[in-house]
């Protein structure tokens, strides 16, 4: 964080640059589709989802779940791209392997 705010914070910038020259032509519909383009990962991922939802054995983590479908909620109204869900939902794998 010091280095962010030493250096006026480049992440800003990058993220800026990003959202006027590449986020921008993504649509929310396009988003969801691409997601069924990576049909291993999406349903590893919503096991794993449901797994921290429901099982009672992993209700200490629950919050995970939640912070997947917040995380996933946020990207999509950013207009990302949807090979960004790869970092999120590969904690959802682990709820599913327990």
């Amino acid at each position: 964080m010091f280095w962010q705010v030493q250096n006026d914070f480049p992440i800003l910038k990058h993220l800026s640059a990003l959202k006027t020259h590449q986020l921008e032509e993504i649509d929310s519909l396009e988003f969801g589709l691409e997601q069924l383009n990576y049909p291993f990962i999406l349903i590893i991922g919503l096991a794993g989802l449901l797994t921290y939802l429901m099982d009672e054995k992993l209700k200490k983590y629950r919050v995970l779940g939640i912070a997947v479908m917040v995380i996933f909620s946020t990207i999509w109204l950013l207009h990302a791209k949807a090979y960004y869900s790869f970092c999120y939902l590969s904690c959802s794998f682990c709820g599913w392997c327990c």
